[in-house]
Order: structure tokens, then sequence, then C-alpha cells
């Protein structure tokens, strides 16, 4: 397997990891900042 190949693989296999990142971050940052929102409410109930 030539070097250039291997370069190309690699490259590939990281922008499909970003963009699976990214579909992910869509899926759950509605959640993530509800919890968020949440926690803050909490903290300030508690102090």
């Amino acid at each position: 397997m030539p070097f250039t190949f291997c370069k190309y693989v690699n490259a590939r296999k990281k922008a499909v990891n970003k963009i699976q990142t990214l579909v992910f971050y869509n899926k759950y940052s509605k959640y993530i900042f509800n919890y968020e929102s949440y926690s803050k409410r909490e903290n300030e109930n508690y102090q």
C-alpha cells in the first residue's frame, strides 16, 4: 500500500469521525443544553 494512499485513508477516517461527532452533537445538543440550564437553575436554588 503506497504511503499517499495511507494518508488518504487516514484523512477520510478523520473526516468521517468529524461528521459522526457533528451528527451526534446535533442530535444531543438540545438535550445537553437543557441539562446545563437545569443544573444552573439547581445551583442557583441551592445557593
